[in-house]
């Protein structure tokens, strides 16, 4: 099989109850590819990219792929890479794996349920990711869909490999999601979001996304830069960088707002310019779709 096959996504939509195939969100992805299929500058949030279940088993039809996205009150992924899987399963407990579970390109699972209040989070061990729950605005290569397989092998196709219903996901199923909870302190002082810079759409999503990668460099040299753009000097900014290390903080991997705070010295001595090519960078790497919609800035990546 080097092509997308419509019956795989069949199968699977077939396992979601009626209520929730009503509400699911699904998105159209380049064909061979992950990556949104819409034009530059746009989200795929923008409702109007939104598929229907016919409109997306028509483009599977014609080749082209379809994203599955996790959300509050749909579906939750549990997302484990083929080297993974092995070690991931001790880590979910025996009375939630018979859910619905797709394969991927190279052999990962996606175990897909019900939504019932899990978040956004990574479990990870000795610094390494072991599974990713995709559950509040964050997508995953729908079955049916073909994307080419890399070096670690696997037929490319995504398909239904336990045609089941899912099964209903909360917090207290997973002992680890509760084990890394945590309240994130709220900032001493408010954000000052006023500005050319401070208030394009990327620095309002640092706020708002957690980052699983580069929040200790990419994030907080973007947001010095933003800072010291408008205000021309890197006084005041540790407010700011007290939020962001407070929202962006993880369990296992710390951030520090000291560190934060010190990239503001960095850019104004060195006079660092905005770029918005590494913002997309840092927004693509973390599965974001850039939100470059509106955005008065005029460069391009």
């Amino acid at each position: 099989m080097t092509t997308t096959d419509p019956k795989e996504f069949k199968r699977w939509m077939g396992c979601l109850p009626p209520a929730n195939q009503d509400r699911l969100v699904l998105i159209p992805l380049v064909r061979g590819g992950k990556e949104p299929d819409v034009k530059f500058g746009e989200s795929w949030n923008d409702p109007k990219y939104h598929l229907s279940p016919q409109d997306a088993l028509d483009r599977l039809g014609a080749g082209k792929n379809v994203g599955a996205v996790g959300t509050k009150d749909t579906i939750a992924i549990l997302d484990i890479e083929r080297q993974n899987v092995q070690k991931a399963q001790a880590h979910i407990p025996q009375n939630i794996v018979d859910t619905l579970i797709g394969k991927t390109r190279n052999g990962g699972l996606h175990l897909y349920y019900l939504n019932g209040g899990v978040p956004n989070r990574d479990l990870t061990e000795d610094g390494k990711k072991l599974i990713e729950i995709r559950a509040d605005n964050k997508y995953v290569v729908a079955p049916g869909s073909f994307v080419p397989p890399d070096e670690e092998g696997g037929g490319g196709l995504y398909h239904v490999v336990n045609e089941r219903p899912p099964l209903p996901l909360v917090p207290s199923d997973l002992p680890w999601l509760v084990e890394t909870a945590e309240v994130q302190p709220q900032p001493t002082e408010p954000i000052d979001f006023g500005g050319e810079y401070m208030s394009l759409p990327c620095i309002r999503v640092l706020f708002e996304v957690p980052l699983s990668h580069g929040r200790k460099v990419h994030a907080a040299k973007l947001l010095a830069i933003a800072w010291v753009k408008d205000k021309g000097t890197p006084d005041g900014f540790a407010s700011a960088a007290k939020a962001l290390a407070a929202f962006q903080d993880h369990p296992d991997f710390r951030m520090d707002w000291r560190q934060v705070n010190a990239w503001a010295m960095s850019v104004h001595r060195n006079k660092r310019e905005w770029n918005c090519g590494e913002a997309i960078t840092l927004f693509r790497e973390n599965g974001i779709f850039p939100p470059c919609s509106g955005c008065p800035m005029k460069e391009v990546a």
